[in-house]
């Protein structure tokens, strides 16, 4: 660590560019508001990630519509699930790579009961946001062994 000459202190170290804009970063939250707008049942969920997931654009449009679980990707499905059993149709929006946290959940309480749950898995594959915990590698793979699931990739 460098060390200002004059105050013998940690130098104040030069900020990082801010990242560019991801081509494509609003366009899942403005297809949330507009999907929210026309069914009221409609509801969007996230883990901790409204901002990566774009569903901080839902949250700010339809907050009543908006739903943020913390870091509990496990919560996030169950939640879900929960709201799809009372007629809802909520889409749960998570990091490819943090999903994988909720594997069983989505085996047992949404696939298995054939509840109508959407799963937005955000960073799938290899994404350029950078480091090796947000690529989502396995997401496909994992996701194409689970029953009533329909895995479709998208590139952005």
């Amino acid at each position: 660590m460098a060390l200002d000459p004059m105050t013998s202190l940690p130098a104040q170290l030069p900020r990082p560019k801010p990242a560019r804009p991801r081509i494509g970063r609003t366009s899942f939250g403005n297809a949330m508001v507009k999907l929210c707008q026309k069914d009221n049942s409609v509801i969007g969920i996230t883990a901790a990630m409204p901002t990566g997931t774009s569903l901080k654009i839902l949250e700010k449009a339809m907050p009543n519509r908006y739903y943020d679980v913390g870091i509990a990707e496990e919560h996030a499905v169950l939640f879900a699930c929960g709201m799809a059993t009372m007629g809802f149709h909520p889409v749960c929006a998570i990091y490819s790579t943090f999903l994988q946290r909720a594997y069983d959940c989505i085996v047992h309480d949404a696939a298995l009961q054939d509840l109508p749950v959407i799963f937005c898995m955000d960073r799938a594959g290899l994404s350029p946001s950078g480091r090796p915990h947000h690529h989502g590698l396995f997401d496909i793979s994992y996701v194409r062994s689970v029953p009533n699931c329909i895995a479709i990739g998208a590139k952005r």
